[in-house]
């Protein structure tokens, strides 16, 4: 994925500046790491909310929490 070309334009994907306001859902927010990221998504979302408890920031920590859940049951659903 080193040919940045290939994406489309940020506008029709989302972006994670997108997922640094407040107000982003943590479905929005774990459906544009699905499509960023693909099968590294829940690991993503993980960090995230990692680094999110480690600077204190709760409510960051919980939509990336709640993100890292939505993909692992996505993930669940699909491989049943």
């Amino acid at each position: 994925m080193s040919d940045k070309s290939v994406l489309p334009p940020a506008q029709l994907w989302g972006s994670i500046a997108d997922v640094k306001q407040l107000e982003t859902s943590s479905l929005v927010a774990a459906s544009m790491l699905a499509r960023i990221f693909g099968s590294g998504s829940a690991s993503i979302a993980a960090w995230c909310a990692l680094y999110a408890r480690l600077e204190g920031e709760t409510e960051r920590y919980e939509l990336w929490l709640c993100a890292f859940k939505h993909i692992q049951a996505a993930r669940t659903s699909c491989d049943a």
